[in-house]
């Protein structure tokens, strides 16, 4: 078992912007580690002086955690400032994701932001918790309201990873993989029972990066349903630093059905 963050990404490149990637472990194939892989690929094919400023995936089929995945990049445009790809993944023999990558050169200007700090415990007092569904503990995870994982609303959680990272490369990767936790039981308030009977799948996940990531940080993440209708979720969420300042933002757009398999 591992709890190095780096190690879940193993990435070998076959030429021609074709990469492999055969992370550790078993189980279900995690959208976040996948947006993390896609990330990783992606930034291997632009100039290092570009960051990461936004990441789009729309989850097509399931895989297995452990893959191999097979990831193929297309170079789509590069200017002075940015960089966007186009990149499509492939697992188990399926096409798993379609995403789009866009890199920047980071330019000075107005700084502002409307997100404001919350009112919240610090992190190292609250209890550590682990996600059952993961095959390894990468992720220091804080819930600020704790509660047993299930199919309701965990937002806010404080998180860090256990690994120092500096590379902003995968500083970038982890918060990638983590902005996907949970995002699903979003629609459910906490101890609300609104979940029973039904289930919540992720159909399409968007990250924007704001600001540089700061290295050995906890990260809050917070996250709330926008809208929920027609078989269908919408969430948004942001990313802060602990004295509050906005370093990325997602949403998510999912689907809710009954559960059938409560039927079996």
């Amino acid at each position: 078992m591992t709890n190095r963050f780096s190690e879940l990404l193993p990435l070998r490149p076959l030429g021609d912007d074709r990469f492999v990637v055969t992370p550790p472990g078993t189980g279900f194939l995690f959208g976040g580690l996948s947006m993390a892989a896609i990330l990783k690929c992606a930034a291997a094919t632009v100039d290092p002086a570009m960051t990461p400023m936004s990441l789009h995936a729309t989850f097509l089929s399931n895989g297995d955690w452990g893959g191999p995945h097979d990831l193929e990049v297309v170079r789509v445009n590069d200017s002075r400032n940015f960089a966007v790809r186009s990149i499509h993944m492939v697992t188990s023999g399926r096409l798993a994701i379609v995403a789009e990558a866009v890199f920047q050169q980071r330019e000075a200007g107005v700084d502002w932001q409307a997100v404001q700090r919350p009112d919240y415990p610090a992190p190292e007092t609250l209890r550590a918790f682990q996600p059952e569904r993961l095959p390894f503990r990468v992720i220091d995870i804080r819930p600020v309201f704790p509660q047993p994982e299930g199919t309701e609303r965990v937002h806010p959680y404080w998180c860090r990873t256990l690994e120092r990272l500096d590379d902003p490369g995968l500083l970038a990767c982890a918060l990638a993989f983590i902005s996907d936790y949970w995002v699903y039981a979003t629609p459910f308030p906490s101890g609300s029972g609104a979940s029973e009977g039904l289930m919540s799948r992720t159909f399409s996940h968007t990250l924007v990066f704001h600001r540089p990531l700061p290295a050995d940080s906890w990260w809050l993440f917070d996250c709330d349903p926008l809208s929920v209708c027609g078989g269908r979720f919408l969430s948004r969420g942001v990313v802060q630093a602990p004295d509050g300042l906005l370093l990325a933002s997602f949403v998510q757009e999912g689907v809710i059905r009954e559960d059938k398999r409560l039927n079996l």
